[in-house]
């Protein structure tokens, strides 16, 4: 392997966010805006799927 590839690999290292670095250091995906509980079951695609979910537990219930 030649210096050139060695250094190539190292950088590709150096270049990714660990866990440190978003929990201390607000890097990466963690550190984006995330909507809150309220705005995520304001959505009404989720409260279509929240329906279909409990619509799936009462007829499993039946079942039993």
């Amino acid at each position: 392997m030649s210096y050139d590839s060695k250094n190539k690999q190292a950088d590709k290292t150096e270049d990714k966010v660990g866990f440190l670095d978003r929990l201390i250091y607000g890097k990466g995906t963690v550190a984006e805006p995330w909507p809150s509980v309220q705005e995520v079951l304001a959505d009404e695609e989720v409260q279509k799927d929240i329906k279909k979910v409990r619509e799936a537990f009462k007829a499993l219930d039946k079942k039993s």
